[in-house]
């Protein structure tokens, strides 16, 4: 299961630039090359070993993440403080509702169920394994010299620094406190070698499944979305309309709530034959999803569950229906509180700016360029798009969060920078940027 997220995706890109993005060489990586990172836990007598493993991983991906933000020059102290504050938002709940399954008894063993739960949650909050493109264990887990119950993990991980990016900025732009209006949750299938008669008809099946995630998100994210509706037919087509259009194109979608985000949800089911003689039917079951802001076109986060085979019973119509859509819904559980952390760290501040580039010698000294805001301009959120280009002049749109004055100091801090081999910028004006060098004029 891989789940990411993402503050660049746009909507309305044109056709240019997916064909450029496809032949242009990979934009220039910020501190490449894989970095060490040491793990160091307190393991409890009865801590099971994948217990123990996993927490190590994590300290050793968190201290090598923290390497990488600083040789990229962002505040790696600032990002580790608002990741803090963040999870012990959405962790106060959590303990909560572990308090509750001890009501009465208490003592040591919740302290040591809430010490285990606030560290698997810590572990997997935002989603920091997923930065880490590969990485191989270098030596432990092993007990630290002078503390038999410190353990210790290094390991050599390569960062994806772009990933790394995005979750920079989630955690640290600014964003008006409060929740989305509303998640609007639409369920797509793709059947193969079975049909809807197999499962009582699409409509009850469809609405079984994007019912039960409806109802997570209703009961562990209120404190993000002020409501979560199930959305189908022409209320999908129009959220689709709605992302198709040109930035900045109008409301969401009519007869929609408003600050809203979107989570569609396809999922692929096969039949994979089975055996009669034990009244057994298997299945191949993937699901993917995708968190996105019809307001602005931004895809915020997505989650791509592998296919695996599941084999139920088909003894009774009705139960193997009930089972199939239960591991249709467990297919996709694991990665809904990350979705829902991309939604809580979302910038809700900021705007958009145009400014005109000129001196470009080519589309590719525009993609060049593109990527160069993008990195460096990333504790500001900012989402470079290319409007228009017309040989002698482009429009590049700015998407940014945080205050106006904030981006217009660091537009101003470009002046003379170089972006590419030979090519700088220089500034006619807080709006107009000019390419000079080699590849420009």
């Amino acid at each position: 299961m891989t789940w990411s997220s993402s503050s660049t995706a746009r909507r309305g890109e044109p056709l240019l630039l997916a064909l450029l993005a496809a032949s242009a060489p990979p934009a220039p990586l910020l501190g490449g090359g894989p970095v060490t990172g040491e793990g160091r836990v307190r393991a409890a007598p009865d801590d099971p070993p994948g217990l123990v493993r996993r927490l190590l991983l994590h300290a050793a991906f968190r201290d090598a993440a923290g390497k990488r933000l600083r040789e990229m020059g962002l505040d790696d102290r600032e990002f580790w403080r608002r990741r803090g504050e963040r999870f012990e938002e959405h962790f106060g709940p959590v303990a909560e509702k572990v308090r509750e399954g001890f009501a009465g008894g208490g003592g040591g063993g919740l302290a040591a169920a809430l010490r285990r739960r606030r560290a698997l949650e810590e572990a997997a909050y935002g989603n920091l394994a997923g930065v880490v493109s590969s990485y191989a264990v270098r030596s432990g887990p092993e007990a630290a010299p002078g503390d038999p119950r410190s353990r210790r993990m290094t390991v050599s991980a390569t960062i994806d620094p772009r990933a790394l990016h995005r979750m920079y900025v989630r955690f640290t732009s600014a964003r008006e406190a409060g929740p989305f209006g509303a998640l609007l949750l639409s369920v797509s299938f793709s059947l193969t070698d079975m049909e809807w008669s197999d499962v009582g008809g699409e409509g009850r099946f469809a609405g079984a499944v994007a019912g039960k995630w409806a109802d997570w998100f209703r009961e562990n994210a209120g404190g993000v979305f002020g409501e979560t509706v199930v959305v189908g037919g022409a209320d999908r087509a129009r959220l689709e309309e709605a992302l198709a259009a040109p930035a900045g194109g109008g409301p969401v979608a009519p007869g929609l709530p408003g600050d809203a985000l979107w989570l569609s949800v396809h999922v692929d089911v096969e039949g994979a034959g089975g055996d009669g003689l034990l009244g057994r039917r298997d299945f191949r079951i993937g699901a993917g999803a995708v968190l996105s802001d019809p307001g602005t076109g931004a895809v915020l986060a997505h989650a791509d569950v592998p296919a695996g085979e599941h084999g139920l019973s088909d003894g009774d119509p009705a139960l193997l229906a009930s089972d199939l859509a239960t591991a249709v819904h467990r297919k996709l559980a694991g990665s809904l509180a990350g979705l829902r952390d991309a939604a809580a760290a979302a910038p809700r501040e900021g705007g958009r700016m145009e400014v005109s580039v000129a001196g470009a010698a080519g589309a590719l000294d525009l993609v060049e360029l593109s990527d160069h805001l993008s990195e460096a301009g990333v504790a500001h959120g900012l989402a470079p798009r290319i409007v228009r280009y017309d040989g002698r002049e482009a429009r590049m749109e700015l998407a940014f969060s945080g205050p106006r004055e904030a981006l217009l100091r660091f537009l101003g801090g470009l002046d003379g920078r170089e972006f590419a081999d030979g090519r700088a910028l220089s500034l006619d004006g807080p709006s107009r940027l000019r390419i000079v060098g080699d590849g420009g004029g």
